[in-house]
């Protein structure tokens, strides 16, 4: 396929309702039709539920979870076992021929670690390569990422799922979709906005109307439409028929423009 790739990040309760997870990978489904598709998953709710099952703390900064080495077991098995499986499965159900994979897959992913949070990766775009991802591409796959990758030492390391996406996003040249709980990013009034550029989301931002994991988004956004120049938008997941519309443009969720 000559066009783009489409990046599209599922997470929020888009991840919990199966008849909306089925809807939603059938409209993917329609959009690869067109040109080749990755999905890349959180999985927050599931992380805390067993990390309070097993009694231990749930840390989040600024819309980023602190992981604690001792907990990187508990989190990779909810991320590239529970949920990548389920979703891969889900996938292939809707006749998307997925492949589960992650960030340490073929070692494709840069990342550094964030000490300051734990067992924390920050994607390095420019130091990754996308010769894996475009191999499964190319072989009419649909890869179907965790955010699980691993640091210079070989140590695993748990990476915010936006960032995630973003990263393939860049490294492929792709389109991004951020999927959320909420059909656009707000004003302080409440509206929705259709488009934000580089200078209204640093004043989002510094004056916190973006918050929490809203502003991590937003931060994702901004960078994968700075390396990749392709269409980046935040949406919401509750109408996937509403995803191609993002995609040519339309009026839905909010477009990230950079100059």
């Amino acid at each position: 396929m000559s066009i783009a790739p489409v990046v599209i990040k599922i997470g929020g309760a888009g991840l919990n309702d199966s008849a909306l997870l089925e809807r939603l990978l059938l409209a993917v489904k329609a959009i690869k039709k067109e040109r080749s598709c990755v999905l890349v998953h959180g999985g927050g709710s599931l992380i805390d539920n067993w990390l309070t099952t097993w009694s231990r703390p749930v840390l989040k900064e600024h819309g980023m979870r602190i992981t604690l080495d001792e907990d990187m077991p508990l989190i990779a098995g909810a991320l590239s076992g529970a949920i990548n499986s389920q979703l891969a499965a889900a996938a292939n159900q809707a006749g998307l021929r997925a492949v589960g994979s992650s960030l340490l897959d073929a070692n494709w992913c840069a990342l550094t670690q964030d000490h300051t949070r734990g067992a924390v990766g920050i994607p390095v775009p420019e130091n990754s390569n996308p010769d894996y991802l475009q191999l499964l591409l190319n072989n009419g796959l649909t890869p179907v990422i965790s955010s699980i990758g691993q640091g210079d030492q070989g140590q695993l390391l748990n990476v915010n799922a936006d960032l995630a996406a973003a990263t393939v996003a860049a490294v492929l040249k792709a389109d991004l979709l951020l999927l959320t709980d909420v059909p656009a990013i707000m004003t302080a009034d409440g509206e929705s906005l259709h488009t934000i550029n580089s200078e209204l989301a640093a004043q989002l931002i510094a004056d916190n109307t973006v918050h929490g994991g809203m502003r991590v988004k937003l931060e994702a956004a901004l960078q994968a439409a700075r390396l990749s120049r392709r269409t980046t938008a935040v949406a919401g997941w509750d109408q996937p028929e509403q995803l191609a519309a993002v995609l040519q443009g339309l009026s839905y969720g909010t477009r990230i423009l950079v100059s």
